[in-house]
């Protein structure tokens, strides 16, 4: 997994990642879930980003259950044009 972390804990480092009975390591991969990301904001309604490296980052499945904050969904653009330049969604 590229990110090899929950995005939540990289950029906040007060966040406990959790399965949705326990605690883990932010960093256990076998634990982490994805997040699919529009480059959009507000993405397009009743479509998920696509699967690609392009719009996806690595969450726990508490973060990825309540839902990414506006904060941390910008955050998650910003880190994806980083890695791999604008993308038209």
């Amino acid at each position: 997994m590229r990110d090899g972390i929950c995005f939540v804990k990289l950029i906040n480092p007060e966040h406990v990642c959790g399965d949705g009975t326990r605690t883990h390591a932010s960093t256990d991969l076998r634990k982490l879930t994805v997040d699919h990301v529009w480059h959009i904001p507000g993405g397009i309604r009743g479509k998920r980003a696509p699967s690609d490296e392009r719009h996806l980052t690595a969450m726990c499945w508490q973060a990825n259950f309540d839902g990414p904050s506006r904060a941390v969904r910008q955050a998650q653009r910003e880190y994806l044009t980083s890695l791999y330049g604008e993308t038209e969604y």
